[in-house]
């Protein structure tokens, strides 16, 4: 397949992209057979662990503009920090510090595209302590400064 996709990827053919695709879909598919992912490897919540997850995920969108620790989590799921590392990295594919910044970035996303606030006020607004930092996570994130991602999104809408 690997042969066939550098011959296809050289190849002129008006059909050739197409091919290219069919190709990796296959090859895709032949990885899938030899490694199936292992549907029981996370284990299922439970109900008092869905209930602690909800509760956790509710206090962090309630107050993503204040400053947030990791105690301020746990407390609000009333579990231990290393519970409420391990139900977030768990539930939420990272950890809890992680999930707070990566809702900051959305809400800032969004305020970005929608609003003419300075990128200044939306970063505070956000609950970050610094325009700098937004900036290098937002950049990280999504590959682009915040004024780049405003100015992108007013192209679009025009």
């Amino acid at each position: 397949l690997l042969r066939e996709l550098q011959a296809s990827k050289d190849s002129r053919e008006p059909a050739a992209p197409f091919r290219t695709v069919a190709l990796i879909h296959m090859l895709l598919y032949y990885l899938y057979r030899s490694f199936p992912p292992m549907l029981n490897a996370l284990p299922q919540p439970s109900f008092s662990d869905r209930a602690v997850q909800k509760d956790m995920v509710h206090f962090i969108y309630e107050h993503y503009q204040e400053k947030i620790t990791l105690a301020d989590i746990s407390a609000a799921g009333k579990v231990s920090r290393s519970k409420c590392c391990s139900l977030l990295k768990i539930y939420m594919g990272s950890s809890p510090i992680d999930f707070v910044n990566d809702y900051r970035l959305e809400v800032s996303r969004s305020l970005l595209q929608y609003t003419d606030t300075s990128v200044a006020d939306i970063a505070f607004n956000c609950g970050f302590t610094s325009q700098s930092y937004f900036t290098k996570l937002f950049s990280r994130t999504f590959h682009m400064t915040p004024t780049e991602f405003r100015n992108s999104t007013k192209k679009i809408s025009i």
